[in-house]
């Protein structure tokens, strides 16, 4: 019965905030923070010693929680002597859960849990929070909310994420850095903390899981795999374009291929992709494409959420992406290899075979 009168509460209060709208709403949030801190000040720079909780409120977007992980990391380094809790939309919290020690609080955007007291509950039975972190650019009214009901000496975001009573301390990033991880990871740096890379280690039971996956499709175990997110090719280049890749690949033998497959997928590619006489994988969770990108070799994509989970477990990737996309999602390293491209052309072709190939000799894939 309590669970019931707890939904309904929840319902009636979102009928309400959306009878307002974003802007009213917000005022009268506001206003009632207000009540309660009356005050903006805050002691910089911060005692990392004396600094017992922390609180980082993380973005709903699987992207954006990929991007911020390395600010994340950097900041639980120098608070090490503190308490870590993330709040995460479960769909996201796999991500979260490969990093070990932290106290994570789950919410379900689809179920509107974000606009719930209970979330505001959970956050205020802590102890007295000292630092809350937005890492969110443009927060929804709830999660701003959020951080100002935390209660936190230091409620920190990024500028004009939010003002006071929400945030009582806006940082505004470097607008040198392009690659957003970088970006990001100003807010760290702020506090003094020096950038720290990511270590993740994706579980056991996740990687069995996929080794199955594999088996099924007759993959040997120990065969080199290269990853193609067809999806990506197919929506962009075309048939036509990603046949000619696929067939140069053959040629060059980089490894075993199999195709990646997201789960909205039209029939008509689908019978394209299986005349390709290639394993194909999809549907698949974010844990579980994780532990596929780490038993692969090398990863062929234009998907940014593919790229990224393959710089942070540390695999060879080439990705095809326009101009304005380089800088800020594509890392050049040693490792991962941008190719620009406005038009689709055979050049392309050619430019991935020569980046795989040297890839191949390096790793001697």
């Amino acid at each position: 019965m309590i669970q019931k009168k707890s939904k309904c509460s929840d319902q009636l209060r979102c009928a309400f905030y959306t009878f307002l709208g974003q802007r009213r709403s917000r005022k009268l949030l506001a206003f009632a923070l207000k009540a309660r801190y009356r005050t903006s000040k805050v002691r910089f720079p911060v005692n990392i010693y004396e600094t017992k909780e922390i609180l980082i409120i993380l973005p709903e977007q699987h992207l954006d929680v990929l991007h911020q992980l390395k600010n994340v990391i950097s900041l639980i380094k120098l608070f090490k002597h503190a308490t870590v809790s993330i709040v995460c939309e479960h769909s996201t919290s796999s991500y979260i859960k490969m990093i070990p020690g932290l106290n994570i609080i789950e919410y379900d955007r689809q179920e509107n849990v974000s606009f719930s007291a209970s979330l505001v509950k959970e956050i205020r039975e802590l102890n007295h929070i000292d630092i809350c972190f937005l890492l969110i650019k443009n927060p929804d009214l709830p999660l701003l909310y959020l951080a100002g009901a935390s209660g936190a000496d230091i409620r920190t975001g990024y500028c004009e994420s939010g003002g006071f009573p929400f945030l009582n301390l806006q940082i505004r990033p470097d607008t040198n850095k392009k690659y957003l991880t970088d970006w990001n990871c100003s807010i760290a740096k702020l506090f003094g903390a020096s950038p720290e890379d990511v270590r993740w280690s994706v579980a056991r039971k996740t990687i069995d899981e996929i080794n199955h996956l594999l088996k099924e499709l007759k993959i040997e175990k120990n065969v080199h795999l290269i990853g193609i997110d067809v999806a990506f090719l197919l929506n962009q280049f075309g048939n036509s374009w990603t046949e000619i890749l696929i067939q140069n690949l053959k040629k060059l033998n980089p490894g075993q291929l199999y195709f990646y497959i997201e789960e909205k997928f039209p029939s008509s590619q689908l019978q394209w992709v299986q005349k390709q006489n290639i394993p194909f994988l999809g549907n698949l969770s974010a844990s579980r494409t994780a532990a596929l990108i780490s038993r692969s070799r090398l990863v062929i994509t234009g998907n940014t959420m593919i790229y990224a989970l393959a710089s942070l477990l540390k695999k060879p990737a080439v990705g095809f992406f326009r101009d304005d996309e380089i800088e800020m999602y594509c890392p050049q390293t040693a490792n991962l290899m941008g190719i620009p491209y406005k038009t689709v052309s055979e050049e392309m072709v050619f430019q991935t075979i020569t980046l795989i190939a040297s890839l191949k000799d390096k790793r001697k894939v």
